[in-house]
């Protein structure tokens, strides 16, 4: 009925390190971007949305968190890396993102696009890998 703390507690890092390393690998290469050039949702796209999707995937599989949670958590790294410049620059000049709620919702369905098949991905191979030690 209650959950093992000590699993929990090891789901939620891992989680954290994952959302972490997800909103860094989108969000470096949009930080460094010139505001001028910046474009979403093709700023997006690139090497960090294949870390997350890798990233999902490995969670998954092996098993340390739940579909939902991970689908969830990481995709929800993408919007925060690019929350994080918006936050920065809008302290700066408030005037430079008026149109920051669409680009955040548009991070959002890309972060769930990227993720998703990953997630997926990492059921599949889940099942399959629980399915052998059931028929051992």
């Amino acid at each position: 009925m209650f959950p093992n703390m000590a699993t929990e507690k090891r789901t939620s890092w891992r989680l954290s390190a994952a959302f972490l390393v997800g909103m860094l690998s989108v969000g470096i290469p949009v930080w460094l971007m010139p505001y001028s050039k910046l474009n979403v949702p093709s700023a997006l796209y690139g090497a960090g949305l294949v870390v997350v999707f890798i990233l999902a995937a490995l969670l998954r599989a092996s098993g340390f968190s739940t579909f939902s949670r991970t689908l969830h958590v990481l995709s929800a790294s993408v919007p925060a890396a690019l929350m994080a410049r918006i936050v920065v620059e809008g302290a700066m000049d408030p005037t430079k993102h008026n149109l920051w709620p669409l680009a955040i919702i548009i991070s959002a369905v890309v972060g769930y696009a990227a993720t998703a098949p990953g997630v997926i991905l990492g059921q599949l191979i889940y099942r399959l890998a629980h399915r052998e030690d059931k028929t051992q």
